[in-house]
């Protein structure tokens, strides 16, 4: 039973990555006319959701697709772990991610890593363990606290934490 799980573990990741890799290019940017202020890194956040076009006007390109390349890598090599030693997909050894340097050298880019880490993931299709660990990065990095009293995390995903974050800018800004 237990190989089981782990097999299906292991295949459910090796499924995230596959459709990972073909996401993470970086898209055209439609030129756009507004003006807005240049200390605001998230101007693309509106309202009535995320307006790409002033999103992505100034993303650092370099910045995303160095912060892809890591977090696939990290992924990645977690899979070749888990596929040689399936007990490791139940016993939360993944978590050890957090601590690889690779992963706190994103978080030492600071707020040049917040835009691409929002992007990548709400232009995801997916909600795995890639996603998460730009969740995980963008949570740290965005200043918020989103745990409710007792520390329980208000978003146990990816895609969750987008709302939360969008709607905590938005306050910022009296909307």
């Amino acid at each position: 039973m237990r190989t089981c799980i782990a097999a299906f573990c292991i295949f459910g990741l090796l499924l995230c990555l596959a459709a990972c890799g073909a996401e993470k290019d970086a898209p055209e940017v439609p030129p756009v006319s507004q003006e807005t202020p240049a200390d605001d890194i998230w101007t693309g956040i509106t309202a009535d959701g995320v307006d790409e076009a002033l999103f992505l006007r100034d993303m650092d390109w370099q910045a995303y697709r160095s912060i892809a390349s890591t977090v696939e890598t990290l992924v990645t090599e977690e899979a070749r772990k888990e596929q040689e030693d399936p007990s490791l997909a139940v016993t939360g050894e993944w978590l050890k991610i957090f601590d690889d340097a690779r992963y706190n050298g994103i978080l030492a880019m600071g707020d040049k890593a917040k835009k691409p880490l929002y992007w990548l993931i709400y232009k995801s299709a997916h909600n795995g363990l890639f996603e998460f660990i730009c969740a995980e990065a963008l949570y740290e990095l965005s200043g918020y606290d989103f745990s409710i009293a007792d520390g329980v995390m208000q978003w146990d995903n990816a895609k969750a934490l987008l709302p939360l974050l969008n709607a905590a800018i938005l306050q910022d800004r009296g909307h």
